[in-house]
C-alpha cells in the first residue's frame, strides 16, 4: 500500500515539475559568442532555469541540424527534407512542430501548426530583421526583438502566449526568427 502512494507523489510531483517547465515565460535569447552564431542562451524568468541552443555538427558547415535544451526539457530542429528550407520540424518531448514558410521561398512569414493549432509569424517590414511577432487571438501574442538594432546577438522576448503552448512552440518560434535573422559565422 505504501508502495503505490509513494510511486503516485512520485508521478504527481513529476508531472507538476514537467508543467512547469512549458508553462515557463522566455524573456531572451542571446548569443553565447560576440563572433559565432553556433550556440545561444536561453533566458527565462526564472534564474535558474537555464536554456540553450547548438548546432549539433559546430565544426561543420552544416546549419539546418540544432538541438535544444530548457530545464529537463530537450529536442531538436532540422529541415523536414534536406534540401528545401521552406518546412522545418521542432522534435520534443511533448510535441512535434511543423514550421512553413506562408509563400515559398519568402522567409518573412511561417505558419506554425501541430495539426491542432495553427499560429502565424510574421517580421515587422519596417524594421527589417530587427522585430518579429504572432498577433493574438485566442492563442496570445510573442514578439521578439533585437536588443540593439541589426544586432542579432542579443534578442528581446515578450512572451505572452497561453502557458497551454508547450515549449516546443516557443522554440520554434525563436529558432525560425534567429535563423533567419543571423549570420552563418
Amino acid at each position: 500500500m505504501f508502495k503505490n502512494i509513494f510511486q503516485t507523489i512520485v508521478i504527481l510531483c513529476f508531472c507538476v515539475v514537467s508543467h512547469q517547465s512549458h508553462a515557463q515565460e522566455l524573456i531572451g535569447l542571446a548569443s553565447m559568442f560576440d563572433d559565432s552564431f553556433v550556440e545561444w542562451e536561453i533566458i527565462t524568468e526564472d534564474d535558474d532555469l537555464i536554456g540553450s541552443f547548438r548546432k549539433t555538427w559546430t565544426n561543420s558547415d552544416n546549419w539546418t541540424d540544432w538541438e535544444y535544451r530548457l530545464g529537463e526539457e530537450s529536442g531538436t530542429v532540422r529541415p523536414k527534407w534536406k534540401e528545401d528550407p521552406n518546412q522545418w520540424e521542432v522534435r520534443g518531448h511533448e510535441e512535434i512542430i511543423s514550421i512553413r514558410t506562408v509563400f515559398k521561398n519568402d522567409f518573412s512569414q511561417w505558419r506554425l501548426s501541430n495539426n491542432d493549432i495553427q499560429i502565424k509569424l510574421e517580421r515587422d517590414r519596417r524594421y527589417g530583421i530587427n522585430e518579429w511577432h504572432v498577433e493574438g487571438g485566442v492563442y496570445g501574442d510573442f514578439l521578439m526583438y533585437t536588443y540593439y538594432e541589426d544586432d542579432p546577438r542579443d534578442w528581446v522576448i515578450e512572451d505572452n502566449l497561453s502557458k497551454d503552448f508547450a515549449i516546443e512552440w516557443k522554440i520554434a518560434l525563436m529558432y525560425i526568427i534567429y535563423y533567419h535573422s543571423s549570420p552563418k559565422i
